[in-house]
């Protein structure tokens, strides 16, 4: 799938601001936050950051939103991504996200509210990991680059001990020939 991505602008903090309000008002508790303090901070978020954010294209339309950026953990964070109704279930979702952890170099973390089962389903399938729950409405969830490292020095080192089985038998064969045309070791 071939997805463009152009720098979002100025003009695009009203959609993005009434995106997130709507994932809100679907899924937070408005009964453990102070909705109007959560929907201000989100208001002022997104202007300070909007040069951070890209607008996603899908075969020229505009599909919807996506926010990454190093948080101040050092952890590599998608922080929003919204895919228009009319371009759900055509996996840009799925290929934004692929991409974006195909190309980063370490974890990648997000977060994700509990009730959002098609996110939390989404986000399970490609391997995000729940590491923390938080007022029992989003989780944390994190993709682990070490998973795939890890995996790697896995099977790695499971073929070691026949390497150096391999290794010791060549030792043996070559001492033994030494021992026969020289007499000794």
């Amino acid at each position: 799938m071939e997805l463009l991505f152009k720098p979002a602008n100025i003009d695009d903090i009203e959609s993005i601001y009434l995106l997130c309000k709507d994932l809100i008002d679907k899924y937070e508790d408005k009964s453990v936050v102070d909705y109007q303090k959560v929907l201000l901070w989100v208001k002022n978020k997104i202007e300070k950051s909007i040069s951070e954010y890209q607008a996603i294209y899908y075969q020229g339309n505009r599909a919807g939103y996506v926010h990454c950026f190093i948080n101040e953990d050092g952890i590599y964070e998608i922080d929003d991504l919204y895919i228009f109704d009319e371009f759900q279930n055509k996996t840009i979702g799925t290929t934004v996200i692929k991409q974006i952890c195909e190309k980063c170099d370490q974890d990648v973390m997000l977060y994700v509210f509990i009730k959002n089962k098609r996110a939390v389903s989404l986000y399970r399938r490609l391997g995000f990991e729940i590491v923390k729950t938080i007022n029992n409405t989003r989780y944390i969830r994190v993709k682990s680059k070490e998973d795939l490292n890890n995996k790697i020095i896995f099977k790695t080192i499971k073929a070691l001990p026949s390497a150096f089985l391999n290794l010791k038998k060549i030792i043996e064969q070559t001492s033994e020939l030494y021992l026969f045309f020289f007499g000794f070791v």
